[in-house]
């Protein structure tokens, strides 16, 4: 069964400078977070980490 129909989430790091190719060409990770809206993003409990608990921002897509 595909993880889109059990809608997991994934984190793939990569640095911000890092060239995603989309249909209309290469870009920075950077500038293609900086596309999606404010209110989209979330802050979750991501576990603990060696300094304390450790937040992730996620953004859900839907595509």
């Amino acid at each position: 069964m595909p993880h889109e129909s059990r809608q997991f989430g994934y984190v793939s790091a990569v640095s911000s400078s890092h060239q995603v190719a989309t249909p209309t060409g290469k870009f920075p990770v950077k500038a293609l977070m900086a596309k999606i809206p404010r209110r989209a993003w979330q802050r979750y409990l991501a576990g603990a980490g060696a300094k304390g608990e450790r937040y992730d921002d996620w953004a859900r897509s839907t595509q």
